[in-house]
């Protein structure tokens, strides 16, 4: 794996066991590319976690929730930025 210009996040909140319902469609709008709705969504946790969840059948994945996390962008993993760091610590 290359992190070269990988960004790098700050979390601001997060919200744990959100129903599918209870979700604003807003939250959609910095998503991954194929989650643009509820029902992407679904499809994704479930294709995610049937395998390391065999127990659980499809319906009972989709009754665990989803958590939201939203992240503020503070920069980008690359040589000119981990410098600018390294000295502000070192200040």
């Amino acid at each position: 794996m290359d992190f070269n210009n990988c960004p790098i996040a700050k979390c601001i909140w997060v919200k744990e066991h959100i129903n599918y319902i209870d979700i604003d469609n807003k939250i959609f709008k910095f998503s991954f590319p194929d989650v643009k709705n509820v029902a992407s969504l679904k499809k994704k946790i479930y294709k995610r976690y049937n395998q390391s969840l065999p127990s659980l059948n499809k319906d009972k994945i989709l009754k665990l929730g989803v958590s939201i996390t939203h992240l503020e962008i503070i920069g980008f993993n690359n040589k000119i930025f981990n410098t600018i760091q390294t000295k502000k610590r070192t200040e």
